[in-house]
């Protein structure tokens, strides 16, 4: 019921394209037919009939314009989802991102901390001998040699 949605909306647009065009077709059409009915009639008047097939074709041309706008936002948003969709697809197909981790902060405020990668093992070190203390070293801007 609810896969999908970006293609139920796009043919839920159509659905309403169609009904809407449909509806002002037939209406159309009755309004030519009452038209070509009146023609011949000594109680309508003169001019009617023509009136009435006019009307029929701008019934017929601004149904067209009538469905298409009420349909095409539908759709626009139908196919926004659909793109949307592919894209967190196309992404998570990538590199799935992992959680992200909220930790406490000091003075009781929230706050992101990315997740960390765990320390690397290290080997064992073995214990090292005691070094010699180091003669001292020259005072480079000249003077006595005499360590700081």
């Amino acid at each position: 019921m609810f896969r999908d949605p970006g293609k139920k909306l796009k043919v839920l647009a159509q659905v309403i394209f169609w009904f809407i065009f449909i509806g002002g077709l037939l209406g159309a059409v009755g309004l030519l037919v009452g038209g070509l009915s009146l023609a011949g009639s000594r109680y309508a008047p003169d001019g009617m009939w023509a009136v009435m097939i006019f009307g029929s074709l701008l019934v017929g041309g601004l149904s067209f314009l009538v469905a298409w706008l009420s349909s095409i936002r539908l759709y626009a948003y139908g196919q926004q989802v659909d793109d949307t969709s592919a894209i967190r697809e196309t992404l998570e197909r990538m590199a799935p991102a992992p959680r992200p981790q909220y930790v406490q902060q000091p003075y009781g405020t929230f706050g992101y901390q990315p997740p960390q990668a765990p320390p690397a093992p290290q080997a064992p070190q073995a214990p090292q001998a005691p070094q010699a203390p180091q003669a001292p070293q020259s005072n480079p801007f000249g003077g006595n040699d005499q360590a700081f």
